[in-house]
């Protein structure tokens, strides 16, 4: 293939994903170059097309954890293990951030992060310690957001369990 006959950059490997995603903003706000997208010309579509792939480049993860507009789950996705699929990781990130959990936790509680032993112990008996509250209890039975917050925070770190020290 010839220099001439190779595709244009268009300088998208020098974009980030975040000015991949305010560069697609910015046109898509341009009525002239939208109508260009529309009536299919080539090198609109190709560039539209390289910059929604740039946008989303880089790990699944971050994006479901930070919900961000436009990302899409597959069409189709085989999950095992025991794995949420990635509509329904979008959809508990979703409901973990509308408690007021953190990024952090959020990407935490996907990605199976353990914590120390030493955590791990403090946590379980901090969770032991809430559920023998009885004020504590009826607060998150009545749904008050942060005990809600809190008991998801705790089994985050519980169901994720702990590292084992090397030997």
């Amino acid at each position: 293939m010839s220099d001439a006959a190779a595709p244009a950059d268009l300088g998208m490997t020098q974009l980030t994903p975040a000015e991949a995603s305010a560069k697609l903003d910015s046109l898509t706000a341009d009525p002239a170059w939208t109508g260009q997208l529309f009536a299919g010309n080539g090198p609109t579509v190709r560039e539209f097309q390289d910059l929604v792939a740039k946008k989303f480049e880089g790990n699944p993860l971050d994006h479901i954890v930070a919900g961000t507009p436009g990302f899409e789950p597959p069409m189709i996705e085989t999950v095992t293990d025991g794995k949420l699929s990635t509509r329904n990781q979008m959809i508990s990130a979703a409901a973990l951030r509308d408690i007021g959990v953190s990024p952090e936790a959020i990407k935490q509680a996907f990605s199976g992060q353990q914590e120390t032993r030493e955590v791990y112990d403090a946590v379980k008996n901090l969770k032991a310690d809430r559920l023998g509250d009885k004020e504590w209890v009826a607060k998150l039975l009545a749904g008050d957001r942060a005990a809600v917050r809190e008991m998801m925070l705790m089994n985050i770190v519980l169901v994720n369990g702990f590292q084992e020290k090397a030997a």
